[in-house]
């Protein structure tokens, strides 16, 4: 394929930037609304018959004030007012099929969406000047899914459509990362099957720009796999500017992979691939591969698996100029027995020496009350997406009292969060806390105290250093 894919990683608002002082703004047309509905809705019943909270606070050295009220059993109502800045409101509605959420205030904007098939959502934070949003639809043959980020200095994209049917699947893919770099990519694949046949379509347009190199294509393809399955053909047309390059090429694959009888654990088999451009140049790929496997008795097993790709010839293109020699290895352990659980794949560059990717998860008791989860997402190949390679550690404890530790370490970065949650009895009151602490940037993100009240509601405390915002918030029952 032509496409390098790319992942993007859409989160929460998150990193701060230098901020923007806020303008008064004293007119609230959405504020102004919700005070209609409630003159509307509002019942005979008092506010306070309903469950509820009032809070206060100080953001970004402004003073703030307001309530959260409930006016049934499926609507509920917001209103802050702030010091300089005005009115903020937010209207939720909630019930078995449907969530909604509307929140605008003077610095945070967040709509959400959630009804049977489809969910989107939206939210503009000002003070850490980041906007994301995502969608998400599925009914039936169809399935939509996309993501935007953007803050100062980076922009994130990506939209998926798929359509699929017994015999043929439609897909359609964007995808765009505008950082140090520039990564656009679009990606349209047609695959539908007659009389065993197989036959596939693929179009992509790809722009790179990463440091001084720069890689802008486009191609389209036709692929035929025969009933038989060991045979793939494919010819296309491809178009490369950074080389100023413009041919076709036709490629034919044979494979051939099996269990040696008497081996049933062991897989042998490999590849051949030609390449033919139509400007003269040819090269050849041949693999070769073998793979060990077996289960075990709770339904897990492990894989073995060892890779050799040797290639020779020429192309006229960057995209396709790949490494004369490249040999790998892979292992794969997936272990459930009672509490113990493991999941873990490992890859390894032996022709380089070097760790390629880790990921998984282990989870195994520790004491009658506690658990212990690694989890890791590692990519050693790839430095552009080093901050998705992290470990994470957590320690739980469920009984009198529960507890869950956690913490998480950004090898490319020296990036090390921890933080704790814990639910603590007190009689027929109890106490949750929870704390979170940044040793790269040397500050608190986040500490929450909620004191939950028996028969009375519960008294909160929740400091987000991070967006400069403390409240304090009360809650009836």
């Amino acid at each position: 394929m032509f496409l390098a894919k790319a992942t993007v990683s859409v989160g929460k608002c998150g990193n701060s930037h230098e901020r923007q002082k806020m303008k008064p703004k004293f007119k609230n047309w959405f504020a102004g609304f919700l005070l209609l509905l409630i003159l509307v809705l509002l019942p005979a019943r008092p506010i306070w018959a309903y469950p509820g909270s009032v809070f206060g606070g100080v953001e970004e050295g402004e003073l703030f004030s307001g309530s959260k009220f409930a006016l049934n059993a499926n609507n509920d109502l917001m209103l802050s007012l702030y010091e300089k800045s005005g009115l903020g409101a937010g209207y939720y509605y909630h019930d078995n099929f449907t969530k909604l959420n509307l929140t605008d205030e003077p610095r945070l904007k967040q709509y959400d969406l959630n009804i049977p098939d489809f969910s989107m959502a939206y939210c503009d934070d000002r003070i850490l000047e980041q906007k994301n949003g995502s969608i998400a639809f599925l009914k039936g043959n169809l399935i939509t899914d996309g993501s935007y980020f953007s803050d100062l200095s980076d922009i994130q994209s990506r939209l998926n459509l798929g359509y699929k049917l017994p015999n043929m699947t439609t897909q359609l893919i964007f995808s765009q990362d505008e950082f140090d770099s520039v990564m656009n990519n679009f990606e349209w694949n047609q695959k539908f099957q007659v009389a065993g046949n197989i036959f596939e379509t693929d179009y992509q347009n790809n722009q790179y720009k990463i440091g001084t190199d720069k890689i802008v294509g486009e191609s389209s393809e036709l692929f035929w796999t025969p009933t038989w399955g060991f045979l793939r053909v494919g010819t296309g047309h491809f178009e490369e500017t950074s080389t100023n390059t413009i041919e076709d090429r036709t490629r034919v694959r044979a494979e051939y992979y099996r269990t040696p009888t008497g081996l049933e654990h062991w897989k042998f088999g490999g590849s051949m691939e030609g390449f033919f451009y139509s400007g003269g140049d040819q090269r050849i790929e041949l693999t070769a591969l073998s793979q060990y496997r077996r289960n075990w008795e709770n339904g897990g097993y492990y894989q073995l698996s060892y890779e050799d790709i040797q290639r020779a010839g020429d192309t006229p293109f960057e995209f396709d100029n790949d490494p004369v020699h490249t040999s790998d290895g892979t292992a794969e352990f997936n272990w459930h027995t009672g509490n113990q659980n493991t999941d873990l794949l490992l890859n390894y560059d032996f022709t380089e020496s070097k760790w390629d990717q880790v990921k998984g998860y282990m989870e195994y008791p520790v004491g009658n009350d506690y658990s212990l989860l690694w989890v890791a997402q590692y990519n050693f190949d790839d430095l552009y997406y080093a901050d998705q390679t992290t470990y994470l550690v957590e320690l739980k404890h469920s009984g009198s009292f529960t507890l869950l530790d956690r913490l998480q370490w950004n090898y490319h970065f020296s990036m090390v969060e921890v933080s704790s949650k814990a639910s603590i009895p007190l009689d027929q009151d109890r106490l949750e806390t929870e704390i979170s602490y940044s040793f790269y940037y040397h500050k608190l993100d986040v500490l929450k105290l909620n004191y939950f009240i028996y028969q009375m509601g519960e008294l909160s405390l929740e400091c987000e250093f991070e967006r400069d915002r403390f409240m304090l918030i009360y809650t009836w029952l």
